[in-house]
């Protein structure tokens, strides 16, 4: 005879999730880096693109880094225990290997993630510094002038960086994407046992 019971709050997989967030942030990089190819100090090409861009991937690389590496909250934060603060709101999420299911991938997963949102950072610093700025102040006589390039190579060699920089970060989404949807590494929501009364 089967129990009726009312069936609980369902665990939630955050590895679908996370795969789409980093799918998207894939294509949104694979967008920007012919504009990055084009970049120079007299201004970026389709600037209004850029920046719906750069906000788009802002987004995504949150949302993989809130579920990977949870904020604290505001008890956490001034130095209470998590048991003491957990108001049980914010679910907390496992990450395990199907293969290795006894490994704890958590430290990896929040080390990826973390310089996934490290890579967003520095494209969007790329993108948005006033180079031209930075060069004046160089070629203004208040850096010694025998130890710097040229303007033209000083615009390749930034243009290079963001270039790098874009790649570096479409790597990370790859290497996410894959653990997640091919390689086994699964992102559950883990609740403690129910108590029966």
């Amino acid at each position: 005879m089967a129990r009726d019971r009312a069936p609980g709050p369902r665990k939630q997989d955050f590895s679908a999730r996370m795969a789409r967030n980093c799918r998207e942030a894939h294509s949104i990089l694979d967008e920007l880096l012919p504009l990055a190819k084009r970049y120079s100090f007299a201004g970026v090409p389709e600037r209004s693109r850029v920046d719906r861009l750069l906000v788009r991937l802002q987004v995504c690389a949150g949302r993989v880094l809130r579920i990977a590496v949870p904020l604290p909250n505001g008890g956490e934060f001034h130095g209470l225990p998590a048991e003491v603060c957990d108001s049980g709101a914010a679910p907390k999420a496992a990450v395990i290997h199907r293969g290795k299911p006894g490994w704890n991938f958590r430290p990896w997963l929040s080390e990826k993630t973390i310089r996934l949102w490290k890579s967003v950072d520095r494209i969007f610093e790329g993108f948005e510094t006033d180079q031209r700025g930075a060069l004046d102040f160089i070629l203004n006589g208040r850096q010694p002038q025998g130890k710097i390039a040229p303007a033209k190579e000083l615009e390749e060699i930034l243009r290079d960086l963001l270039i790098s920089q874009i790649k570096g970060a479409r790597y990370l989404t790859q290497t996410l994407d894959d653990m997640l949807r091919t390689k086994g590494l699964t992102v559950a929501e883990v609740r403690p046992p129910e108590q029966d009364d």
